[in-house]
């Protein structure tokens, strides 16, 4: 949308390079607005951005730091060329006349980096129909702060995006005409070329006086797949905008929730209601007192009179009533068994059988009218004084019983209410761990989080809130397993089926050779050996019986070391069939692993781990290897990849080097490791694998961070008994549930 004027140049673009440099290095998008400056700067300005995207793809490919270190070293030399650009101009330049942002999307990564003022908006879907809007410069910090001419893109923002956000890039000028829940609507409901087609058509009438420009991204489905679309927008003359600033973090630490706490402040308290009715209530009860000792004696006469003729009355009425259906009965029964008796009529001698069948039909009514007039004769007989603190002591009982039903109206009201507060609390919560999550806060998105999990404690277990805690509940688990990077394989692939070979199997260990695996079966004291290639299992029945044996580790394709539970070590050869001791150690045995050759034994109780050198009877006696006097009397297994990591029950995971501890700091896991069954890495991997078997998962920690890399969990993997990585192939076998599983992984 061009008006045709020249005192603003802009430009929106993104980035075509080939599909292989696409998918390698990913695309480069940006939006420029110049206005005000001189014709010679902005032709300089756009050949550099242009020229930034062309150095982007530029060979080599292999960038050591990654495409972000990449990026970021484009921005450098834009930076050094554009501040001698303005050095060199013969006019002053304005910087706040410069607005320009450019990003970087590869593989569901996003990387921005801005000059002024420019709009990144990210709308993320919570739920079907239900966003949550991003405005990314606003919560990664100051939206714009003064500018340095020496680093104009002095800040990179970085976060990932899914199939659940649209992305959407624009001027100022497009937001004062169309708002952010408009936008919104339109971007996640439309695609981005149609979305695109109906933000120009709302923003046309307007475009005479106004410059607008924009770009849309649509949700990644799978890497290196999405869509984008632009609105190109040149020459028009723009309104004036404020002095830019650039952001001061390096990244998006931390996105700001306002509006819980604004909340917090602004919801109501009920102590002040509870004050004026508390003071309401005495006064109320003094104007009452001083009315009723003024008018004391009159109102206790006329209490009297009134409660002897409503009593009279009523008893009278009563037993007039009854004495009147008993004497007509009484009648109609003597004239059905003798009709020539003459017929008496009831009302005569009315007042003589009134007196005397009153007498004879004294009843419980008559008992508590006797009852209350002796208490209003006792009445009556109080002195003044008496007379006031009876009546006052009615007076306070009716007010107290009256205030215990106003206490438990409003604690009704108070439960609803603050339950209502503590639902509300949670949602934003979660909306805003949910939002730091999308651009790796991790710890301020788990700290968001177990803040929700304690608010849901809060809420009352019963069937009223029972709908929503489930629905929040499950909120809290797809949010925690999104952190805790938790894949569910619901059908892993099924290696080998050993249930077929012994259906009673006791299956301890297992261990690769090659493309073998071998599995040994304490039940029947058979081990197998699976040829991966050929998909074929043959089982090798033992000489002799090894009394449960809990680890065995692989030679080479033929030979396997069998460790029992009285820490006996023998060396099995399956062409012969023969099993021989290579151990003479009298030690306690924990745990084995070979590497280089060489044999390490786990001595747990005297917090050693010995190293073994191959002879020819097995192995030699050893030497000790921990040479600090590191604590590992707790430890259960261990793994070699030069150094050694160790862990104990309770999932704490040591690293060692050249017999030295070193400082590792390994992320805690929700929920907590408990009784690890094995640990493994090894020199070409850059993970480290822990076989968590009570949570029936794999946890994948990145050796150098300490950072978990995912998690792996199935249904399938009950009684999960050992691992094998193959991390040239990025392969881990699962030995679970008397089979071998198979995961494909990308680590």
């Amino acid at each position: 949308m061009d008006s045709g004027k020249s005192s603003a140049v802009c430009d929106a673009f993104v980035a075509k390079p080939k599909p292989e440099l696409k998918s390698k290095l990913g695309t480069i998008v940006g939006i420029i607005e110049l206005f005000a400056q001189p014709d010679e700067f902005v032709d300089k300005f756009f050949e550099i951005i242009n020229d930034l995207e062309t150095e982007y793809y530029l060979p080599p490919f292999e960038t050591e730091g990654g495409i972000e270190k990449r990026f970021e070293e484009c921005l450098q030399r834009a930076n050094r060329r554009i501040h001698k650009a303005i050095n060199d101009s013969v006019i002053e330049l304005e910087p706040k006349n410069i607005n320009s942002l450019v990003a970087l999307i590869h593989h569901g990564k996003i990387y921005l980096s801005q000059i002024g003022q420019n709009n990144a908006l990210l709308f993320h879907r919570k739920k079907q129909y239900d966003y949550i809007i991003v405005d990314i410069f606003s919560q990664a910090g100051d939206k714009t702060s003064k500018i340095n001419s020496e680093k104009m893109f002095s800040n990179i923002i970085n976060g990932a995006i899914t199939e659940k956000d649209n992305l959407f890039f624009c001027n100022d000028s497009v937001l004062e005409y169309i708002s952010q829940n408009e936008l919104m609507e339109i971007i996640t409901e439309e695609s981005p070329a149609s979305a695109l087609k109906e933000i120009e058509s709302i923003l046309k009438k307007d475009s005479q006086d106004n410059n607008f420009y924009a770009i849309a991204i649509e949700p990644v489905i799978k890497e290196d797949k999405f869509t984008e679309q632009l609105i190109v927008s040149a020459n028009n003359t723009m309104p004036e905008i404020e002095k830019p600033r650039v952001p001061s973090q390096t990244s998006i630490n931390k996105l700001i929730s306002t509006q819980e706490n604004t909340e917090k402040y602004l919801a109501p308290s009920m102590a002040p209601n509870w004050k004026k009715a508390l003071v309401i209530t005495v006064w109320g009860l003094r104007v009452v007192t001083k009315f009723i000792i003024k008018y004391l004696k009159i109102i206790s006469l006329e209490i009297i009179k009134l409660s002897k003729v409503t009593f009279n009355y009523i008893y009278h009425k009563f037993a007039k009533q009854k004495l009147n259906n008993r004497d007509t009965s009484t009648i109609n029964s003597d004239q059905s068994l003798n009709p020539n008796k003459p017929t008496i009529d009831p009302s005569e001698n009315t007042q003589t059988s009134y007196s005397h069948k009153l007498k004879e039909n004294k009843n419980l009514f008559d008992t508590i009218s006797d009852f209350i007039n002796r208490q209003i004769t006792k009445f009556v007989s109080l002195n003044k004084l008496q007379k006031s603190l009876f009546i006052t002591g009615l007076v306070l009982i009716f007010f107290f019983s009256q205030s215990m039903v106003w206490q438990g109206q409003v604690v009704t009201n108070s439960e609803k209410t603050s339950t209502s507060d503590i639902i509300k609390q949670i949602e934003d919560n979660l909306n805003a761990g949910e939002a730091k999550n999308i651009f790796n806060d991790e710890a301020g998105s788990k700290e968001s989080l177990q803040l929700a999990i304690n608010l849901l404690s809060q809420i009352p277990n019963n069937n009223k809130y029972q709908a929503t805690k489930n629905e929040l509940q499950s909120r809290i688990d797809d949010l925690n397993r999104s952190l805790q990077k938790i894949v569910y394989l619901d059908n892993p692939e099924t290696i080998s089926d050993l249930f077929n070979q012994n259906e009673s199997a006791d299956l301890s260990s297992m261990t690769i050779s090659g493309n073998y695996i071998f599995v040994f079966d304490n039940n029947n004291q058979n081990i197998y050996k699976i040829d991966l290639e050929k998909k074929q299992t043959i089982a090798k029945k033992l000489p002799q019986n090894f009394s449960n044996v809990r680890k065995i580790a692989a030679i080479d394709d033929n030979k396997v070391l069998l460790l029992n539970n009285d820490s006996e070590l023998y060396t099995y050869n399956l062409e012969t069939n023969l099993a021989e001791s290579s151990l003479t150690n009298k030690d306690k045995i924990t745990d084995i692993s070979l590497y280089g050759g060489k044999l390490y034994a786990l001595i747990a109780d005297k917090g050693q781990i010995l190293k073994h050198f191959p002879v020819d009877t097995g192995y030699n006696s050893g030497s000790s290897w921990i040479k600090d006097g590191t604590d590992i009397t707790d430890i259960v297994t261990f793994t070699i990849d030069g150094g050694i990591y160790t862990i104990n029950d309770t999932g704490n995971i040591k690293y060692l080097l050249s017999g030295k501890l070193m400082a590792t700091n390994f992320s805690e896991v929700n929920p907590a490791i408990s009784s690890p069954k094995q640990i493994f890495t090894d020199g070409d991997s850059s993970y480290l694998y822990v076989l968590d078997q009570n949570n029936q998962r794999i946890i994948v920690f990145e050796k150098n961070s300490g950072n978990i890399k995912t998690q792996y969990s199935s249904k399938e993997f009950s009684n999960m008994k050992s691992i094998i990585i193959n991390s040239k192939e990025k392969k881990i076998y699962v030995l679970a549930n008397k089979k071998i599983y198979l995961i494909n992984t990308d680590n």
